[in-house]
């Protein structure tokens, strides 16, 4: 195969994602679990971790905050962040708080504020719902966690 061929093909396989992508849209929260993290996902995810730094304290939260936030005049706090994730009508400021955490947040920090209590899988796609998230790579990747036995009505 030669380099333009390489190319082609790489061309032709990124449009076909992206056209799946842009396409996608996020599952109803009901076909995610509301399931909170096991201790055993808490274990290995983050085993050197104080147990104190989970829920409205989570330490991935914070780390996130603290590298995405910091051009805002007012950064959140990490109990921001959580009634940002836990209330049925988010303000202006908590939609900016989840849009954040679901542009910026890496998917091992998606699955480590869940092994830390931030949220179940169930809230961040309600949060993400509300605050009208709109990034079609990242509902691409969170739509695989949805349960494959769920039916959209």
């Amino acid at each position: 195969m030669t380099m333009n061929e390489w190319a082609r093909n790489q061309q032709e396989r990124r449009r076909r994602f992206d056209d799946e992508a842009r396409s996608c849209k996020l599952k109803p929260p009901e076909a995610f679990s509301d399931e909170p993290a096991p201790p055993e996902a808490y274990r290995n995810l983050c085993p050197d971790l104080d147990p104190a730094l989970t829920g409205r304290r989570s330490h991935v939260v914070r780390w996130r905050i603290a590298r995405s936030c910091c051009g805002w005049a007012e950064p959140p706090t990490t109990e921001e962040f959580y009634d940002a994730f836990h209330t049925d009508t988010p303000d202006q400021r908590q939609k900016s708080i989840i849009y954040m955490w679901g542009t910026e947040a890496t998917f091992t920090e998606l699955f480590e504020a869940w092994a830390q209590h931030a949220y179940t899988f169930r809230d961040l796609v309600r949060a993400l719902h509300l605050a009208d998230f709109p990034w079609p790579d990242r509902i691409a990747e969170i739509n695989q966690w949805a349960d494959p036995h769920h039916s959209e009505q």
